[in-house]
């Protein structure tokens, strides 16, 4: 029984349609499928590098602010902002455990619990799941798992860009683009865990070790927010016919944030056949993986696996077999579903608490238990008005009066835009009209010739 280590650098181009070079890449890496053979004296090792990118870009939004005789009906309209961030932090842990030789195997895993915002400064809680797998003395093994709280404050992304910065000031000097978004700020945060750096401390006397486990990171956050703006949402002439130019911004934007805890039980699938002569000796590597979908009536559904790296002991020795244990669970999402009844959800998880048994001879029950965060999102949209095409003028009209006929519902805006007056025009020349209107009104129109 032996470890060894070896580093591999490795390069990749990805074909993106959507990527340029204003484009701001979050990128998280992962080495799954690992495998190796024997070529002579050599072990080849072979895995494969899962990169998982998020894209931002910049976008800008032309829409129509005013002109010659136009007149503008105008809505706030949200659209959502997003602001990224790094920062660095690390932990360490002391810990005592019953005597072994050397270390093999340490695995570590993160999962954030929590982002909140004060006064500007972002504050990450989470957790980081360490599990070591060790060789004892007389040549077993052993594995110990270490469940480390860490805590780390950093400016909040929208006060490190410094164009929304200034964006937000301006729209909180009162002026009519809306108000200021860093109060309704929504945070995802992602923890990148560097290998441990594991020193021990041995005491033959004791017949105990203490193990020095610093913990190397980095966290990743996105900042999204709330912008509200008041946006052209019709417009008419009082001189012309015009041609309006209609656009649709969309979104996918973080709602909220729940978290979860779940032990789970069931027949694992090993790549290798166990009988009652087999002993479980220690777990190393665990970790979870799992998908969100909506099921409707605000309930959603994990489902993925949980893995391991076991050991087992039988009469041939040790030998090692990849366990999975398949996960499905459905739970409550009231609060995060959409009007029907549907969510948008990406989990994290980590894997603690690996326990393994045999009830019937050859299948394996297992037991872990998973930590989840899920962040759930919302699509949004908002269609405004972008541009205006002037055309004909309208017809000068021959008769000395004209009846306008409203429809029943019509507000001030419909009336406005069928008389060709501003709505201010029309309030001050009919004070009695009560909107939205009947069907039972009748308007007067004057025609002044030109």
């Amino acid at each position: 029984m032996c470890r060894a280590e070896r580093g591999v650098e490795f390069s990749h181009r990805a074909p993106c349609e959507e990527a340029d070079e204003t484009c701001v890449c979050a990128l998280y890496l992962s080495a799954d499928d690992v495998s190796y053979r024997r070529e002579g004296s050599n072990i080849v090792v072979s895995a494969v590098v899962c990169a998982a990118a998020e894209i931002y870009k910049e976008d800008e939004i032309s829409y129509l602010s005013g002109g010659e005789n136009l007149v503008l009906k105008k809505e706030e309209k949200i659209f959502t902002r997003a602001a990224l961030s790094a920062c660095d932090g690390e932990e360490n842990d002391r810990f005592e455990t019953d005597y072994f030789t050397d270390v093999l195997l340490h695995g570590e895993t993160a999962c954030v619990k929590s982002v909140t915002e004060d006064n500007g400064t972002v504050r990450i809680d989470g957790e980081i799941a360490m599990n070591v797998c060790v060789l004892k003395a007389d040549n077993s093994l052993a594995s110990y798992e270490r469940l480390i709280p860490f805590s780390l404050e950093t400016p909040a992304p929208y006060f490190c860009d410094e164009d929304w910065r200034k964006s937000g000031e301006e729209a909180a000097d009162g002026g009519e683009n809306g108000g200021k978004s860093a109060a309704n700020a929504r945070f995802r945060a992602r923890v990148i865990l560097k290998p441990a750096n594991l020193t021990v401390e041995t005491s033959e006397e004791k017949n105990k070790c203490f193990v020095q486990a610093q913990l190397a990171y980095s966290v990743q956050i996105v900042q999204y927010a709330d912008e509200r703006i008041a946006f052209c949402d019709d417009a008419f002439s009082t001189e012309r016919e015009i041609a309006l130019t209609r656009e649709k911004a969309v979104c996918r934007k973080l709602k909220c944030t729940k978290t979860y805890v779940k032990k789970i039980e069931g027949v694992a699938a090993l790549n290798a056949p166990i009988d009652y002569t087999v002993s479980f000796l220690a777990a190393a590597l665990p970790k979870a993986e799992l998908s969100v979908k909506s099921t409707g009536e605000n309930t959603i559904e994990f489902e993925g696996a949980a893995t391991a790296r076991l050991f087992l002991s039988d009469k041939d020795g040790i030998r090692a077999a990849d366990m999975t244990l398949p996960v499905l669970f459905t739970e409550s999402a009231d609060g995060v579903c959409g009007e029907n009844g549907e969510a948008d959800g990406e989990a994290e998880a980590i894997a603690c608490g690996v326990a393994l048994r045999q009830k019937k001879e050859g299948e394996a029950e297992a037991e872990v238990t998973l930590k989840i965060t899920v962040y759930f999102y919302e699509t949004a949209s908002a269609e405004y008005v972008s541009a205006a095409e002037g055309g004909e003028e309208y017809g000068e009209t021959k008769c000395a009066m004209s009846v306008l006929l409203p429809r029943g519902g019509d507000g001030l805006w419909e009336t406005a835009k069928s008389l060709r007056k501003t709505p201010e025009e029309v309030e001050k020349s009919n004070p009695d009209l009560a909107f939205p209107l009947k069907d039972k009104e009748r308007i007067l129109v004057y025609n002044r010739k030109r």
